[in-house]
């Protein structure tokens, strides 16, 4: 603002030379004016030493005419963020002082200076909060929702039972003929409960005549029947596929081996549950069904088409909803 006039005809061409760390900046010439508006940007690093800026007259032909300096000293600037408008005056040469445009007032250059490394703590600090902000929402969200869970559960898996008993219906005898029990209770559905390992493998661990059913999110249908399962035990248990790509068909396997009998839970990873060469139920869609299961596993149909077998699916698959019924 207020530079002088440099040139015969018309005003001047301002522009402005400064070297940081080694390297030359210099801004963009504005045309035939007192009043230069450039509306660039530079970064640079603070070495504790003044800022020299030179200013000078652009000439289409010869040398630029050197019209003066300022300093910037930037550790005056470090406590805030931002610093908007900050003016500075030019130290003319002494040939220009009376060639200003309004005599009694300093030529002058107006910046912003921003610290970028305060600028970018702020902004992390400023995203951790929001993230901390987003967290305590969601978690006071989930909180909410499973308290209003928590009062009706007793009722949701009363509804969810009712509607998987006449799901089940078409194959409730062969389902009693395998458990050697009559009917059963809904003691656990991942549509109403907290899908976590600790929370099931608990659960499982507790209850006697458990049968787990695993829906996948193709529509197939198939678990495993037990008199008990502990976190690794060896025990007789039935394993079975329900509904496949031929719809509905209750079909058996049995182990080829005896040790082959072997169920595990774990409450501290990824896993659910796992029968040895047969399938693991795992939480992130890393359920797989293991590649030696029929080779392992005798059928009581010959003409069976399942998830177990490899028929139906690929290795892995997601689950979409996973059952524990209590048989008595």
């Amino acid at each position: 603002m207020n530079w002088p006039k440099a040139d015969p005809i018309g005003w001047c061409d301002p522009f402005c030379v400064f070297t940081n760390n080694g390297k030359e900046y210099k801004t963009t010439h504005d045309n035939n004016t007192s009043e230069p508006k450039w509306e660039e940007t530079f970064t640079v690093v603070s070495d504790h030493q003044p800022l020299e800026i030179l200013c000078f007259d652009w000439d289409r032909i010869g040398d630029d005419d050197f019209l003066g300096k300022f300093s910037i000293n930037l550790d005056d600037f470090c406590d805030a963020t931002t610093n908007k408008n900050i003016k500075f005056d030019i130290t003319l040469e002494e040939e220009y002082l009376t060639k200003k445009k309004i005599e009694e007032k300093p030529a002058a250059v107006v910046l912003t200076i921003t610290n970028l490394e305060k600028k970018k703590k702020e902004e992390e600090e400023r995203l951790r909060r929001e993230e901390e902000e987003k967290r305590s929402n969601e978690s006071m969200i989930a909180n909410a929702r499973k308290e209003a869970m928590e009062e009706y559960r007793d009722e949701l898996h009363e509804f969810a039972e009712e509607g998987l008993k006449e799901k089940l219906r078409p194959i409730q005898l062969t389902l009693m003929k395998w458990t050697k029990c009559n009917d059963y209770h809904l003691i656990y559905s991942s549509d109403i409960d907290e899908l976590s390992c600790e929370t099931i493998s608990s659960l499982l661990s507790s209850i006697s005549n458990c049968m787990i059913l695993i829906l996948d999110t193709a529509g197939n249908l198939f678990g495993i029947f037990a008199p008990s399962i502990s976190e690794s035990c060896s025990t007789q248990f039935t394993l079975f596929s329900l509904k496949g790509s031929q719809g509905p068909l209750p079909i058996k396997f049995t182990p080829l081996s005896p040790s082959d009998s072997l169920i595990q839970i774990s409450p501290t990873k990824n896993v659910i549950l796992s029968v040895k060469n047969a399938f693991t139920i795992a939480l992130n869609d890393q359920s797989f069904i293991d590649s030696s299961f029929s080779s392992n596993f005798a059928s009581s149909h010959p003409f069976e088409s399942t998830t177990l077998t490899g028929k139906v699916n690929p290795n892995k698959f997601s689950i979409r909803c996973f059952f524990a019924l209590q048989w008595y």
